[in-house]
């Protein structure tokens, strides 16, 4: 386990295993994790707890992330907080409509591994 970095990242994900994947991975890396299973859930940790970067899931039962994220730029707690979203969708439209919402990455889950998002995740909070 590395040293624990003053980073809190947010994993929202209604896939279980994945959810839980990702977590441990990311505290293996020394992050602090909040995790959330669906899009009320991970709003309300946005929020409250003001991590400094989201990952989330486009397709969950309810809500999707595309609209939770479009609801988290319209509170100045979270307006500015970078997001990546992670989706099995591979088409143009769901890029465009994630950046449009105001993502800086996606990526499809089934075209990349765990190492290149931490890298990627690293990468935009500026950890060497």
């Amino acid at each position: 386990m590395k040293p624990k970095l003053d980073k809190k990242i947010l994993i929202v994900d209604d896939e279980e295993q994945l959810l839980k994947i990702l977590t441990d991975q990311f505290e293996n890396e020394g992050f602090t994790v909040l995790g959330a299973k669906n899009a009320k859930q991970g709003i309300d940790l946005a929020i409250k707890q003001q991590p400094d970067l989201m990952l989330i899931d486009v397709v969950m039962p309810e809500t999707d992330g595309i609209t939770m994220l479009k609801t988290l730029r319209l509170n100045p707690t979270t307006a500015k907080t970078p997001a990546i979203v992670l989706t099995n969708l591979s088409d143009p439209q769901t890029t465009a409509d994630a950046l449009a919402a105001g993502a800086y990455d996606h990526m499809v889950k089934t075209e990349w591994d765990i190492a290149a998002l931490v890298k990627k995740v690293k990468e935009k909070l500026e950890i060497k």
